[in-house]
């Protein structure tokens, strides 16, 4: 089961993971989990940024260690 946090909680966590990943600490690009309708028994949100405005190596990472966070959480509804 996955633990409902808010859309702030998500946006962080993965903020903080990718820049320790990433070794950056400033994003010029717009990136936020947006809700969705849940796909089978996958997660509630998606991870909503533009690939071609990224930071090197974004996606890639984002790719790499996405199913923790899918796996781990669904967004609350507000």
């Amino acid at each position: 089961m996955r633990e409902v946090v808010s859309e702030a909680f998500l946006r962080d966590a993965i903020w903080v993971r990718m820049t320790s990943e990433l070794m950056i600490q400033k994003f010029d690009f717009w990136s936020r989990p947006v809700r969705r309708k849940r796909q089978g028994d996958g997660p509630n949100w998606r991870l909503n940024f533009n690939p071609g405005a990224v930071p090197k190596g974004y996606t890639e990472t984002w790719e790499r260690i996405r199913r923790e966070f899918e796996d781990r959480y669904d967004m609350a509804e507000n």
